[in-house]
């Protein structure tokens, strides 16, 4: 009787149980089946982001070559520019050599004036001295003028001629006829003497004065003469400098336009390298979304394979959560930095901080690796996805030293995948950990504080 009852117990609780299996297994396969809808949802989703992205960097690409465009543009009129400059600097050295030349030709002839100057002050002494001569020359004819009347007047009350014979028969002897023919020969040479130095004074005179009135013209000519040379001169160097500067204006605005030009072409330059950047940042987030999809694609695969091998009952059910939120700490050290905003911007993830080589970094849960690569500002970087209690979500471990998993590799929770590292944007030793519920975009809008769900 009791080996009865223990049987029928036996059998009751087999029922029971099996009963309590089968039923758990409906539950199961039903939120399998929930998650491998929402993975479809959310992988459709991603798909229309990466082809969304897909057109944008096709603008970008497009964007770039017509950058590139105006770059040669402006190239080729700074190359202008600078040809132009370099003619009017040329003109302008020409400017100025023929500018000197003039200054030479001025300075020659001043030096000409100058000594005509000279010249004059010693035409002017020589005048003086002439005037001098003149004077005392005058002084001369006025007194042998008188000298003349005299005589002239003698002739005039003598009936017009002087006695000369009756001067020598008048002598009283012979000694004293000699004494008298000496003396009238002397007087009649004294008066053609008189009369020929007058002469020759007048003469004189007039060649005198002559000479100074020639002398005088022909220097006041070459000074005139002169002076309207250095005058044309410096009407001509006037000229040259007035078209030297107007040159030296010419070359000023060709530089300023010059300054202007790469000022612009620096822009573009700056304008086309954040394109480039923000081209690799959209080709990065494109790639990222393509490995999301495939991620999502396998996990859809392998929730379906758990789903027909737990209705064939060939697998135990197993859960990967390992506490209220279903996640582990990423990385040991010590958190350093926290989600929010810093330093002027936002920080979407927390970075946890240990010295010392060799520093593990784990998977936070089971999932699909998405991307294993080095990014420009991430470093060495690794994106998994996962399903934790019916959620995805996608977790990035930044700026590792190195990377263990690769592109479509199953991780489970706890992996090692990497050591902390310094690559990347970077300051130390670190890890840089982001938890984005649902997909990770460039914008980062779905990321959450890991803090909040027990990472820290």
């Amino acid at each position: 009787m009791y080996k009865r009852i223990v049987v029928y117990m036996t059998a009751t609780v087999i029922v029971m149980i099996g009963l309590a299996f089968s039923q758990t297994d409906q539950v199961h396969a039903e939120d399998i089946d929930q998650e491998i809808k929402e993975l479809k949802e959310k992988s459709k989703k991603a798909s229309e982001k990466r082809s969304s992205l897909s057109s944008e960097l096709s603008e970008l690409e497009k964007k770039i070559e017509e950058n590139k465009s105006e770059q040669s543009e402006m190239k080729n009129e700074i190359n202008s520019l600078k040809d132009e400059i370099t003619d009017a600097q040329k003109k302008i050295e020409e400017k100025q050599n023929e500018v000197n030349q003039k200054q030479g030709e001025i300075e020659e002839v001043e030096s000409e004036i100058a000594a005509l100057e000279n010249k004059i002050k010693e035409l002017e002494q020589r005048i003086e001295e002439l005037k001098q001569n003149i004077k005392e020359t005058q002084e001369k004819i006025k007194n042998r003028e008188g000298l003349l009347e005299d005589r002239l007047r003698n002739l005039q009350r003598n009936g017009g001629s002087v006695k000369y014979l009756e001067v020598v028969l008048g002598a009283s002897d012979f000694g004293d006829f000699l004494n008298r023919s000496q003396a009238v020969s002397k007087i009649m040479d004294q008066d053609k003497s008189i009369l020929k130095e007058h002469l020759n004074d007048k003469i004189s005179l007039e060649e005198d004065k002559k000479e100074l009135e020639d002398s005088r013209a022909q220097v006041e000519a070459n000074k005139d003469e002169l002076s309207n040379q250095r005058q044309h001169l410096e009407n001509e160097k006037q000229s040259l400098v007035a078209d030297m500067q107007e040159l030296q204006g010419l070359e000023n605005n060709l530089n300023d336009k010059l300054s202007e030009q790469n000022n612009l072409l620096a822009n573009l330059q700056q304008k086309e390298q954040e394109l480039q950047e923000y081209t690799m940042s959209v080709e990065e987030e494109q790639a990222n979304l393509a490995a999301q999809e495939r991620a999502f694609d396998q996990l859809i695969a392998e929730l379906e394979e758990q789903k027909k091998q737990e209705q064939n009952n060939s697998v135990e059910q197993t859960s990967v959560v390992s506490n209220d939120y279903g996640f582990t700490r990423p990385t040991s050290g010590t958190l350093t930095s926290t989600f929010g905003p810093r330093w002027g911007s936002f920080h979407y993830g927390i970075d946890i901080a240990k010295p010392g080589p060799g520093v593990a970094v784990n998977s936070v849960a089971s999932g699909v690796v998405s991307r294993s690569y080095h990014s420009s500002s991430y470093g060495n970087v690794v994106f998994i996805v996962h399903m934790v209690n019916g959620q995805k979500y996608t977790s990035v471990y930044a700026h590792l030293r190195d990377r263990f998993v690769s592109e479509g590799e199953q991780v489970k929770q706890g992996q090692v995948i990497g050591h902390q590292g310094n690559t990347g944007r970077s300051h130390g030793q670190h890890l840089h950990f982001e938890l984005h519920k649902g997909n990770w975009n460039g914008n980062k809008s779905n990321a959450v504080d890991p803090v909040s769900y027990g990472i820290q």
